[in-house]
């Protein structure tokens, strides 16, 4: 009877201990990072009343015969499985995914805990809310961090500026239009002795310069006879009529135009005025003119230039019309000449570069006047030049305007002074070519490098070359309150499309980055997920300022708690890997979490009820034992 009672102390015992696992699992359900515990249980030793024995060919075997003495604790089981991860904004919390902890230190030690709940004092560690160092790598001035065995207490330099950086390099990027031209023209009036009025329109070549143009020969004339007068020698008047003028026989006239069918003029007698004469022949075909001209008659084909298009024939027949008119009784007018009219160039680009001399050529003669009035094809054509009273033999210069593309960026020097360097792309005088010029503004001024040419392929628009003039290899330049600035200007990669390109698409280009910086000041701090600390500066700078390490144990269930949220390692648990969060290790850092608590209330709660009847029922072992014994003593009585 004794044993039971001693059976049921050991439950009573045992579920007490479970009850307290349970009480401080619920007790801990939001502290930052806790891991819940479990109990075990095992039976005690077991009193054997028989033993086991092999059957035999006369008897059964026989199962042994033993009494349980109770139930003990065999272990007390930290559970470190993941807990949620809670949102807080709070840059400093962080929060390790994974079978990781941070390592902390204060002056009794090194411990290891999940609770991420950390804090910058005004010296710059990160510390924990008890005061205890995190520990990880600090940085040096550049952001190089050094080995994990010079692993010491995180202190992020708060007061340490960014330093100022000259600009070294600058990067361009994108489109330069090939169709692209800005080549306004011009006339340049001093020396025009072409009969040129205006000009207007634009380049399609985009070239700037000048373009000196020559032009020789004559317009186109008409075919013409003047006549002379015979009977009355003098200026003729229209109002003279042919009686007046000698002319007593009248028979017919044949005209004749460009050689085609004759056509009879008659109708005309003593009274017809001169004026009516010279209508009645101008009615019979058009493009004939009868005209009076410093007192004499003339016969001209409206028509300018030579040919069989262009003359006009008189003869008489049975009169003297013609005889006291025009001196001769058959008149012809095959005088005419084509244009002669020719013009050739000689470009000279903004630059200097005389190209070849090349012919220019002329719109279309007018056959009504003989005139060429149209200079075509300057600039590769877009560039109108106009003779409103037609050209002549002489000269004239026409401007074109550079077609200019301009970028800028701000670059620095050694101290940290800003400049606006802008670089401007012009369109050169060869295919899939354009000058680049690179410009400072005073005090700064450039010492060399600062021009170049860039070509591009004419298969795909990619960069084809990128050079400096007079063989330099970057550009450099004095800002004047500091060292020598030198900046290589990156145009991209040869044969690809990856920086400056030449296509027809609208120009894009850009200098899109340099590497140069002003003096910044700490503006804020980063946390990355592998553990970085990043500062980004007032100036743009981000740089590594330290970094957290992350230690993972081959047990962590072996870890002995320290109170605090802390851990210390035990022979159990192993020693610590130490190493960086995401790569060396398993484990990642999430900057702006916090690791809850893996205590599951409800779960909790049913192994409180269940320790509750546990420890009720051993109870009853005891009362009902005590009321037998009870029942024994009374025997006596």
């Amino acid at each position: 009877m004794n044993r039971s009672l001693y059976t049921g102390i050991s439950g009573l015992l045992g579920h007490q201990q479970k009850l307290d696992v349970v009480g401080n699992n619920i007790a801990n359900a939001s502290t930052v990072g806790f891991k819940r515990s479990r109990v075990n249980f095992q039976d005690a030793f077991s009193q054997t009343l028989r033993y086991a024995s092999e059957p035999t060919g006369t008897a059964a075997g026989k199962v042994p015969m033993q009494v349980g003495l109770g139930t003990k604790v065999a272990s007390i089981d930290r559970i470190h499985e993941q807990g949620n991860l809670e949102l807080t904004g709070n840059t400093t919390d962080l929060a390790i995914y994974g079978d990781g902890f941070f390592a902390v230190q204060d002056a009794s030690g090194r411990y290891y805990t999940r609770n991420g709940a950390f804090q910058i004092n005004p010296l710059g560690a990160l510390v924990t809310a008890d005061g205890q160092s995190v520990l990880g790598l600090s940085a040096d001035a550049s952001g190089n961090l050094p080995a994990v065995t010079d692993m010491g207490a995180v202190v992020l330099p708060l007061t340490e500026a960014s330093p100022a950086r000259a600009t070294s390099a600058v990067v361009f990027s994108q489109n330069l239009n090939a169709e692209m031209t800005e080549s306004d023209a011009s006339l340049v009036s001093l020396g025009n002795s072409a009969g040129v009025t205006g000009v207007s329109g634009t380049a399609v070549n985009g070239l700037g310069g000048t373009w000196d143009v020559t032009v020789t020969g004559a317009a186109a004339t008409q075919s013409r006879f003047t006549g002379a007068n015979v009977s009355q020698p003098g200026a003729l008047t229209g109002s003279m009529t042919l009686g007046s003028l000698g002319v007593d026989t009248f028979g017919s006239l044949s005209l004749t135009v460009d050689g085609g069918t004759p056509v009879e003029v008659t109708g005309f007698d003593a009274e017809t005025t001169l004026a009516e004469f010279m209508a009645l022949v101008e009615s019979r075909v058009s493009g004939v003119d009868l005209s009076l001209e410093n007192g004499e008659l003339v016969l001209s084909r409206t028509r300018f230039g030579v040919g069989t298009g262009n003359n006009v024939a008189l003869s008489e027949t049975d009169g003297n019309a013609l005889a006291q008119l025009f001196g001769a009784a058959s008149v012809a007018a095959d005088n005419g000449t084509d244009s002669t009219l020719a013009a050739s160039g000689v470009f000279t680009t903004t630059r200097g570069v005389v190209l070849e001399q090349v012919p220019i050529a002329l719109g279309e003669v007018n056959p009504l006047d003989g005139q060429v009035t149209d200079v075509l094809d300057l600039g590769g054509g877009g560039v109108t030049v106009l003779a409103a009273d037609g050209l002549q033999a002489g000269s004239f210069q026409v401007a074109t305007e550079d077609t200019v593309h301009e970028t800028s960026i701000v670059v620095y020097d050694s101290l940290g002074a800003s400049h606006t360097m802008s670089v401007s792309f012009t369109r050169g005088e060869e295919a899939n070519m354009w000058y680049w010029e690179a410009t400072v503004p005073p005090p700064a001024g450039t010492i060399s490098g600062n021009t170049g040419v860039v070509r591009f392929s004419e298969q795909d628009g990619s960069l084809g070359s990128f050079t400096y003039d007079n063989g330099a290899a970057a550009l450099s330049f004095d800002p004047g309150n500091g060292a020598l600035v030198q900046i290589g200007l990156d145009a991209g990669t040869v044969g690809a499309l990856d920086g400056l390109t030449q296509t027809a698409y609208t120009t894009t280009s850009l200098a899109i980055s340099q590497d140069g910086r002003a003096m910044g000041e700490l503006e804020s701090v980063d946390f990355l997920d592998d553990g970085r600390i990043q500062g980004v500066y007032s100036n743009g700078d981000t740089r590594t300022l330290a970094q957290v390490l992350v230690a993972e144990f081959t047990n962590t269930a072996g870890l002995s708690a320290a109170g605090g949220s802390n851990f210390v390692e035990t022979g159990a648990s192993g020693t610590p890997r130490l190493g960086l969060a995401g790569s060396e290790l398993s484990s990642v850092i999430k900057s702006g979490y916090l690791e809850m608590s893996n205590t599951d209330l409800s779960k909790e709660l049913t192994e409180m009820i269940l320790a509750q009847r546990g420890f009720q029922a051993a109870a009853r072992v005891i009362s009902t034992s005590d009321t037998i014994l009870g029942e024994v003593i009374q025997l006596k009585r």
